[in-house]
């Protein structure tokens, strides 16, 4: 059983695919009735378009004191972008990221400069290890001529650590035999949350056409954690993947939809 999924070829993600994933949880927040009279105009994609471009122009520095310690953070377009991207806890606190869109709209770029803070401290204590594996795995030239080519590019650039530190990392490229497809005919429980950031759910479709008894369950409402999620919000979970372990007969949904988390609003 495996969720959150990225195969061989998925170390750089395609943006478009990312902006799926936000595309369908800022939707859920629009029509939240919490939020309903206080959607910024045209949508938070397009608020998050605007802030994008104005911080391209016009970075911001925000005075902070965290962790006991007086610091200055200079918010730039990329910052929006590692934000709008980091796997962010949409079941958990589902209100936070639209929140931090419209206080930026106001002007208040405090909840950005904190998270823009953590983001950079936690990168430094994972990424020997993540480079060398992603920039090992590479990318094929035809994901890498999508990527480049894709429409979402300028507001999700989600690869420029790969472009900008591979070269520095010198890891051995593991080619192109290693990008393909994995083509098995082990019984796989595959799940995905619709939501998730992290890999996109088009990993798993890709990847489910070389598992000749695998089974893919998209899961709405539902982020990288999908599985916990599922064990928590569909009661039929723990007898499913019973079932599934010891090889009986089970009914598989293509699609489980999860209750939707508790939207509070702006707050007050």
């Amino acid at each position: 059983m495996l969720r959150g999924l990225e195969g061989p070829n998925h170390s750089y993600h395609v943006p478009s695919q990312v902006l799926n994933a936000l595309e369908r949880f800022a939707a859920v927040v629009e029509a939240a009735p919490a939020w309903q009279s206080h959607v910024p105009e045209g949508g938070f994609i397009a608020a998050l378009r605007r802030i994008e471009n104005e911080l391209a122009e016009n970075p911001k520095t925000v005075d902070l004191k965290i962790d006991g310690l007086d610091i200055s953070i200079t918010l730039g377009k990329y910052d929006i972008q590692n934000i709008a991207t980091s796997n962010a806890n949409y079941r958990g606190a589902p209100d936070a990221w639209a929140r931090m869109i419209t206080a930026m709209l106001k002007g208040d770029f405090t909840e950005a400069a904190k998270r823009s803070y953590r983001l950079r401290r936690g990168g430094f204590t994972i990424w020997p290890m993540t480079m060398m594996m992603d920039c090992a795995s590479g990318v094929s030239e035809e994901r890498l001529k999508k990527i480049k080519t894709d429409p979402a590019q300028y507001l999700l650039n989600i690869n420029q650590f790969y472009f900008a530190f591979c070269d520095i990392w010198d890891a051995p490229d593991l080619g192109q035999g290693f990008r393909k497809n994995v083509v098995s005919d082990t019984s796989v429980l595959f799940f995905h949350g619709l939501w998730d950031k992290s890999t996109p759910v088009e990993n798993a479709r890709e990847i489910i056409k070389g598992f000749k008894n695998g089974w893919l369950v998209e899961v709405d409402h539902a982020s990288h954690s999908v599985t916990r999620q599922l064990y928590q919000h569909w009661p039929p979970m723990r007898t499913t993947v019973r079932n599934f372990f010891y090889g009986r007969e089970i009914a598989i949904p293509k699609k489980i939809t999860l209750p939707l988390p508790e939207f509070k609003g702006p707050k007050k």
